[in-house]
This record gives structure tokens, C-alpha cells and sequence, in this order.
């Protein structure tokens, strides 16, 4: 009896314990299922209130551009000419023109004109005919009354229309007419666009999306028998804000007048959200619980040992202060401020042996005082309007005071505390002048010819001028000019170069090569190899050019020449980290060939180490490309995203777009817009024929926002649309 009693007891608690976990189990789930439910809800609304917005950014955007085609209209000929002739012919090329503007914008069917005096109608689609209360649209197979003269009177505002009612909607916007009385321009809207493009915006969970008028008409949308219901019951009355009728309606109105956004969200979907996340809400807790311990392993493997182990391989012991974060980023930063000051000493030096050449030469012909040493600096640093020119000045007969007084006269005239006039080439018949005007006057080279004109009046001295320059890199070039221009003294005393420019047929063999240099520049940033050769042969053949003339002025540009070749090179081998100590003897090799030897004897050696250099160059960039397979993996998990680009795949690998671009042909024979449509493309044809998603969501998942895109890109590969795909499959 008493074992009966103890086994009844024993029930009671247990199952007075079950009900009390039932009841706190039931209770944290109902709680649980209602804060879970508002999260879903505010999340719904805020989801549709972006979508509401987006619809009306996309809407507003589209009627934008009628208001382009609305300014072309107004100022198109044909049209214009049909106002005040009404020649069938005039009538005739204004009609095409409207059925020509009708093409320019899918949410336009079509386009009317209204000439109110000449009583001109011409409309690109749809038949128009004037009543006695207006005019008619015929659309559907009726006419449908559009009392225009009533809106006409607020020509100043752009104003969206609602005609008709039931299935006989017109939808006809007209734009401002800026106070003009005379005739109308308007535009009746594609609908089915404007349905589409609320279609591709609404999201699950939106039971109905409408566009509706200022008097609750529904214009068009999706499901809008849904919708009809609400409009019955008045529970959709607020147009002026992002509001909520009711919890289940939000009305955002739109920026043309009069009309608003409507959707009605589902509470079917809400529940059905709420359940699944609910259900899976105590497994998921399980799953995360069991593989913690494995992630914080897994996280330790991934992430320390390789952080390990790269700082034991950038930094000896000696220097390892503070965890491996603050020491690997010592380590970068001491190597990016090496590269930095070598890039610095790379083009002050490049500047320095340009100045030394320069000052080789004006040295050969100026006697050197202690007192008054030339400087020459300035012409490396142009102030703002200063020009650089070359002067040839012939003396006719022999004089001691030639060329001195000719220097002197320059320097004493023109404006500047540095002396304007550098002797370069000195002989008993003639003297060459180097030139730096400063100053804001536009006119130089008539100052110069006036001043050389009397110079030639007092003395008899000839004077050749050559054009103008800013870089004392155009130097030989300048030279020359003023020689050729020097052949011309027979015809006049003093020759400008810009005027008997037409008269010679000049090489221009002494030209700087920006262009070729700038070309190697951009051919080693990305890569091109090749390319590169190609621009370092075509520079030494204009080299060869320049050297057929022996002088210092020549042998000067093509120093500045071959300096700027090498220049470019070690900051190219920079810019790709590469160790100054692995081609500094091959550089100093060279550079000393460049800077000190004739380059008649040595132009072979020089060219020989300057193709090594590149091809040293060829071998760092080998060595430091990224694998292939790592890029295929990135873009096989990100070919689905809209915003995955060259750019993207470049910023995940850390490298710029133009060397992305070569290393992707490189690696996969073909260039990266091809890939990656191809494997959208593949994706498509899988979805296509073995799922029963619509062509919206397909083309959402293999990154295409917009279908129109798709469907045209799609069509264009296969020659099918993606429906006719699907039935064929």
C-alpha cells in the first residue's frame, strides 16, 4: 500500500515538474514566436519602404529623360516648320520625327502634337480627334475624352494625367510648356513598362503593388484585384507621406504630382518567416554549440600559424617588439618608405645628370667666374608664362667684342635678375644662344624680333629665333629650328622659325619622345613586355637619327634620352618591390655607359643592358604573379553578385586593374568580361532547364538586376530568348 502511494507521489511531481516546464517552454515560445514576428515585420517595412522609394527614384529617372526629348522636340526643325506650313510634306517629316522621339525611352507608347491655331494633330501611335468638349484619344478600340485645353492653363508645371477608368486606362504626361499657349506636346505612357518596373521591385512579402491616383484609381501594379478590396473599405486615404493606413499598408507618394506608391504586405508571409526561423532557431543553437571549439581550432590554424609564420620569415629575431600585428606592420612600413626614398633619389638624380649635361655644355663656352657662376636651375623650374628659346647670330666680319656684346644686350634687356642669355655654341661666324624669357607678356617672340631688329640695324649681326619651348628637355630640338631657320638669311636679317615653319620640310629628328617614353612607361606598369622591346628599339632608332649630327646639342638629348629610359626601368622595378641590389651593378653599368661614353661606340652595349634590364624585369614580375586557381575560385563565389567587376577581383587580390587585366589573359587565354559571362551564362541554361524559376529571378542570381539586359544579352549568345530556351529544353 505504501509502495502504491509512493509510486502515486512520484507521478504527481513528475508530472507537476513536466507542467512546469511545459508551461515555461510554451511561455518562452509564445514570447520568442511575438518579438520574433515584430523583427520580421519592421524588417518587411523597412524592406517595402526602400523598394517604395527605389520605385519612384526609377520612375522619376524615367520621366526625366522626356523632359530631354521634350527640349529636342521643342527645338526640331520639321516640327517647328509644321506651325507655319501646312504642306502635306512639312506635316509628313514632323510625324516621323515624333514616331523617331517615340523609340528613345520604353515608357513612352507614344507621342501627339496639338497645334491649337493652325488646328495641326499629328500623334506617333495613337489616333487623335478634336470634339466639341476637347479631343479623343482612340485607345482600345474606343475613344477616350481628354479635355487638354482645361489642363493648359498650368503650362508652367509638368502634369501626370489619368484617363479613362476600368480596363480603358490612358496614362498621358505633359510636360511644362514654359507658357506657351499655341500648341501641346504630350506623351502617352507605356503602362505595361511602368508595371514591369514595379514587378522587378517588389519583393516576397508584398501582396499587392500599385501606382494610384490623387482620386485612389488604380493606374497599374501588381496583383491590383488584391488591392481593390482596401480602396472599397477606405483604408487607403493618405497620399501626402510614407505612412501606414493600417499595419498591413504603406503609401509613398510620388515626386509627380498627385499620385503615390501603394503596397499591401502579406501576413501570411510574416507567420510563415516567423515559423521556419523559429523552428530552426533550437537546431541552429546545437549546431553552433558543437562546432565552436572546432572554429576556434580551425580560426587558430588559419590565421595565427601563417601570421607566425611569415614574421619569423620577415624579421630576425633581433627585432621581434610587440605582437605579431605592430611587427609585420614595421616590417611594411619600412619597406614602402624604402621604396618611397628610392623613388625620391631615383628622380633627383634623373634631374641632376640632366642639369650636369646642360651644364657641360653652356661650360665649353663661358669663362667661369668665381664671383658670378652661371645658373641654370631655373630652367628646370619654369615659373608660370616663362618660355625658353634659341637664338643663331651670324656677325659679318670679325669682331672681338662678338658674341659677348650680344649676350650682354640680351641680359640687360629683357626681364629677370637671372641672366636670360647662355652661350651654347661659339665659332667666329656665329654664335648659338640659349634664351629664358620670364614674364606674363603673351607676345615674346615679337619682343625678341624687335629687339633683334635693332640689333641688326646698329651691328649687321644676322639673327635666326627658333619657336618656343617650357622644358629645357626641347632644348635640341629648339637648335634645331633656329639652324633650319638660319638658312633663310639671304631672303631677311632676322628669321623667326614660326613664320617660315611652312617652308621646311624638317625631320624634327631632335624632338623629345614624350610619347614613346610615356608608351614604356604604361607598357611595363601593366606588364606588356613585349610592347615595351617595341618602344625601346623605336627610341634607339631615333637615337641613330639624332646622332648623325655630332655636336654637343644632339649628344645631349640623346643622354636625357637614354637617362629618362633608365629612369623609368628602376621605378618601374620599384613599383614591383623589386631589391635595388639585384640590378644595381647591371644600372651603374649602364648609367655610366649613358652618362660619360660616346654613343656612337658604346649605343650596342648600351642597348644590350637595357633589353637584360627589362628582361630582369620580366623575370621579378614572373615570380610574383598570383595563382590562376585562387582566381577562378574568387569569381566562381562572386560571379552571382551585380556589383563583381575587374576592379572588385583586383582590390581582392591587392594589385591594379591594368596588371589584372594582364595576368587574367594571360592565365585564361581570354579577357575577363567573356569569362565571367560565360559562366553566367552556363548558370542560366542550368536554371533554365532544370528549375521552374521565372526569367526575374534567373536573372537575379547569375548578377543581373535588370532582366531587359539579360533577356538582350541572352538572345544575343543563343539566338533564343530565355523563355524559348526553356520550352526548347
Amino acid at each position: 500500500m505504501r509502495n502504491k502511494h509512493t509510486v502515486t507521489t512520484l507521478y504527481k511531481y513528475f508530472i507537476s515538474y513536466f507542467l512546469l516546464l511545459t508551461i515555461l517552454t510554451l511561455g518562452y515560445t509564445a514570447a520568442f514566436r511575438v518579438q520574433l514576428k515584430k523583427v520580421y515585420t519592421k524588417e518587411l517595412h523597412n524592406q517595402a519602404e526602400k523598394q517604395l522609394t527605389d520605385i519612384d527614384n526609377d520612375l522619376y529617372s524615367s520621366i526625366s529623360t522626356i523632359e530631354k526629348i521634350q527640349y529636342l522636340l521643342a527645338q526640331d526643325i520639321p516640327l517647328a516648320m509644321s506651325r507655319y506650313l501646312k504642306e502635306g510634306w512639312y506635316l509628313y517629316q514632323a510625324s516621323q520625327t515624333l514616331i523617331k522621339y517615340t523609340t528613345a525611352n520604353e515608357i513612352i507608347s507614344g507621342i501627339c502634337y496639338i497645334h491649337f491655331e493652325k488646328n495641326n494633330i499629328l500623334s506617333s501611335k495613337n489616333s487623335i480627334r478634336k470634339t466639341d468638349n476637347g479631343y479623343e484619344i482612340y485607345y482600345n478600340k474606343q475613344y477616350i475624352p481628354f479635355p487638354l485645353e482645361s489642363y493648359m492653363e498650368n503650362t508652367k508645371e509638368n502634369q501626370l494625367i489619368l484617363l479613362g477608368e476600368g480596363k480603358n486606362k490612358l496614362l498621358v504626361y505633359l510636360p511644362s510648356n514654359n507658357g506657351i499657349k499655341t500648341y501641346s506636346i504630350f506623351y502617352i505612357l507605356n503602362m505595361d513598362e511602368i508595371e514591369k518596373m514595379l514587378s522587378r521591385r517588389r519583393i516576397s512579402g508584398m501582396a499587392s503593388l500599385c501606382l494610384m491616383s490623387q482620386d485612389n484609381q488604380i493606374v497599374c501594379g501588381y496583383d491590383p484585384q488584391y488591392m481593390t478590396s482596401y480602396i472599397k473599405d477606405n483604408e487607403i486615404t493618405n497620399h501626402d507621406s510614407l505612412v501606414t493606413a493600417s499595419k498591413n499598408i504603406l503609401t509613398k507618394p510620388t515626386t509627380i504630382n498627385g499620385f503615390s506608391l501603394v503596397t499591401i504586405l502579406s501576413d501570411e508571409t510574416i507567420l510563415s518567416q516567423t515559423s521556419v526561423a523559429f523552428r530552426n532557431a533550437y537546431a541552429l543553437l546545437l549546431f553552433v554549440s558543437l562546432i565552436g571549439m572546432g572554429l576556434i581550432f580551425l580560426g587558430m590554424r588559419v590565421t595565427y600559424w601563417p601570421l607566425h609564420k611569415l614574421t619569423l620569415k620577415l624579421l630576425p629575431a633581433s627585432d621581434k617588439h610587440g605582437n605579431y600585428v605592430e611587427q609585420l606592420d614595421a616590417a611594411f612600413s619600412n619597406v614602402r618608405s624604402e621604396n618611397q626614398q628610392l623613388q625620391q633619389k631615383i628622380d633627383s638624380y634623373r634631374l641632376s645628370m640632366q642639369k650636369s649635361l646642360l651644364d657641360s655644355i653652356v661650360a665649353d663656352n663661358v669663362v667661369f667666374d668665381t664671383n658670378n657662376p652661371v645658373i641654370f636651375d631655373h630652367l628646370f623650374c619654369l615659373e608660370a608664362g616663362s618660355h625658353i628659346f634659341m637664338l643663331r647670330v651670324k656677325t659679318p666680319g670679325k669682331k672681338e667684342s662678338f658674341p659677348t656684346d650680344v649676350q650682354k644686350l640680351l641680359n640687360t634687356s629683357l626681364p629677370g635678375d637671372i641672366p636670360s642669355a647662355l652661350l651654347l655654341e661659339c665659332t667666329e661666324e656665329y654664335a648659338v644662344f640659349l634664351i629664358c624669357y620670364s614674364g606674363a607678356e603673351p607676345n615674346k617672340d615679337e619682343v625678341l624680333h624687335l629687339l633683334l631688329t635693332d640689333l641688326y640695324q646698329e651691328t649687321g649681326y644676322r639673327s635666326a629665333l627658333s619657336n618656343s619651348a617650357e622644358s629645357p628637355l626641347e632644348i635640341p630640338s629648339l637648335y634645331e629650328n633656329t639652324t633650319a631657320a638660319s638658312e633663310f638669311w639671304d631672303e631677311t636679317p632676322v628669321v623667326i622659325y614660326s613664320e617660315i615653319a611652312e617652308k621646311i620640310s624638317s625631320s624634327g629628328s631632335l624632338s623629345y619622345p614624350y610619347s614613346n617614353l610615356e608608351f614604356l612607361a604604361d607598357a611595363l606598369k601593366s606588364c606588356q613586355i613585349t610592347k615595351a622591346r617595341e618602344q625601346v628599339i623605336c627610341l634607339f632608332e631615333l637615337l641613330d637619327a639624332a646622332s648623325e649630327n655630332n655636336s654637343s646639342i644632339p649628344n645631349f638629348f640623346i643622354r636625357c634620352v637614354l637617362i629618362d629610359i633608365l629612369t623609368i626601368l628602376s621605378s618601374s622595378m620599384n613599383n614591383l618591390n623589386v631589391k635595388f641590389k639585384s640590378y644595381s651593378d647591371l644600372y651603374f653599368n649602364t648609367l655610366f655607359l649613358c652618362r660619360s661614353c660616346s654613343f656612337v661606340e658604346k649605343k650596342e652595349e648600351i642597348r644590350q643592358n637595357i633589353l637584360l634590364l627589362l628582361s630582369t624585369y620580366e623575370n621579378e614580375f614572373e615570380n610574383s604573379t598570383i595563382q590562376f586557381s585562387k582566381i577562378a575560385e574568387t569569381i566562381q563565389k562572386e560571379y552571382s553578385s551585380p556589383d563583381f567587376s575587374i576592379s572588385v577581383l583586383a582590390d581582392t587580390f591587392h594589385v591594379s586593374i591594368a596588371y589584372m587585366s594582364y595576368l587574367f589573359k594571360k592565365g585564361f587565354d581570354v579577357n575577363f568580361s567573356d569569362y565571367l559571362w560565360n559562366i553566367r551564362m552556363k548558370k542560366a541554361e542550368e536554371l533554365l532547364s532544370e528549375t521552374d524559376m521565372n526569367i526575374d529571378q534567373i536573372s537575379i542570381q547569375v548578377g543581373y538586376l535588370n532582366t531587359s539586359s539579360f533577356r538582350r544579352k541572352f538572345k544575343q549568345e543563343t539566338g533564343l530568348t530565355p523563355s524559348q530556351y526553356r520550352s526548347k529544353h
